[in-house]
């Protein structure tokens, strides 16, 4: 993979890890209700799939189940 795919993906699991951190604050996640917390995960579902589907439709069919294991840590940090 080329050093600015490398790069590219660095600062899209950096943007999103600090998202998710800066959303955390000031408690961790727990100064939302579990409610709100289920159906925020569930709508970062779909978001999820059609980015990870963009990102595997563009590699040749041989080479896609080496991106999308590439891609599963991303998945189930979430």
């Amino acid at each position: 993979m080329p050093f600015s795919s490398h790069l590219r993906l660095l600062l899209s699991g950096v943007g999103v890890w600090a998202a998710f951190w800066v959303a955390g604050l000031p408690s961790y996640y727990q100064q939302y209700s579990f409610t709100f917390l289920a159906v925020g995960t569930a709508a970062l579902v779909p978001p999820s799939a059609w980015i990870g589907w963009r990102i595997l439709r563009k590699d040749k069919p041989e080479h896609r189940a080496e991106r999308g294991l590439w891609l599963l840590p991303m998945v189930l940090s979430r």
